[in-house]
């Protein structure tokens, strides 16, 4: 059975009448419901800043006809608090319908559900300036080595905050990270942590100036092996030198000397020893010890048969 093109058309027409009569109806009832609206913070007094977290979102009660509650969630009320009339310090706001701005006077306010109070920090703008630390892990690419700790450029930097927050702030870091595969002396931007939410740091990132050296290897013989914690007691140390191998930058390693590397066995321990100790060696910080030759030595009290 065929239907007329001019039957179709009045069916839709109907339908849409009737849906348009349908909506006219139902916004026209009042209904109440939950809205969220924002929370804006004005007129805050100059050489001052909110130093306590502020709600952003206000959720209320209203009771409204449907179309003007369409309205309001398609448009943008807000809670607004103004500072125009603080000063510094704390201060406790209840909220009320003098507070809010909405789309429609026809909108009631039943209940401001959350937060019904707001607390506010007033404190008064500073400035300071701060060291930059490193949080910073240098792997470098093998056989290379970072011969210093990483340095920074700017060395510090300025904070801009509320004066109590930066009372308790000495110094500020750089993001704990992993730098790695470096084979030349370079720089590289490193962001900062952040010290506080309400502190800003002025600037808040800082190049990383990398020193990145070849790692080095060096053999130093005839290092005179002593005896320590022996006040009375005498011995022959066999051999009584060694080398001492060490390893580092080659700028650290190359102007090591002998003077600098000291090699000792303790006493007690060749009480405790069958036969051999192994003799304990320092160096400048700056190198490390791969290890000696010979790696033990013998030590013989006097009087004991060897």
């Amino acid at each position: 059975m065929k239907i007329k093109m001019r039957n179709v058309t009045l069916i839709i027409v109907s339908i849409l009448i009737a849906v348009v009569l349908w909506l006219l109806v139902i916004t026209e009832r009042e209904y109440e419901a939950d809205i969220y609206v924002p929370l804006v913070i004005t007129d805050i007094p100059q050489k001052y800043m909110i130093a306590s977290k502020v709600p952003t979102i206000v959720h209320i009660l209203v009771r409204a006809r449907g179309k003007d509650l369409l309205a309001e969630m398609l448009t943008s009320g807000k809670a607004e608090i103004s500072l125009s009339n603080f000063s510094y310090g704390r201060k406790t706001i209840t909220l009320s319908y003098d507070y809010f701005e909405l789309y429609s006077q026809d909108i009631r306010l039943v209940e401001i559900v959350s937060p019904k109070e707001v607390i506010i920090d007033l404190d008064r703008k500073d400035t300071k300036k701060v060291p930059v630390f490193s949080k910073l892990v240098i792997i470098p690419a093998d056989g290379m080595v970072c011969s210093v700790e990483p340095e920074f450029e700017p060395t510090e930097v300025t904070l801009d905050g509320p004066e109590s927050k930066l009372k308790k702030i000495s110094e500020v870091h750089t993001v704990a990270e992993t730098l790695r595969g470096f084979n030349t002396s370079t720089s590289v931007l490193v962001p900062l942590i952040s010290p506080d939410d309400f502190v800003n740091a002025i600037p808040d990132t800082v190049a990383a100036l990398l020193e990145i050296e070849p790692l080095a290897q060096r053999r130093i013989d005839n290092i005179d092996v002593k005896l320590v914690d022996s006040q009375r007691s005498k011995g022959t140390i066999e051999p009584n030198k060694i080398a001492v191998i060490i390893t580092g930058a080659s700028s650290d390693v190359d102007i090591v000397n002998k003077s600098q590397i000291k090699a000792f066995i303790a006493y007690k321990d060749s009480l405790s020893s069958a036969t051999e100790i192994k003799p304990t060696v320092t160096v400048p910080v700056d190198v490390q010890i791969i290890g000696t030759d010979p790696e033990y030595i013998k030590f013989t009290p006097q009087g004991r048969s060897r």
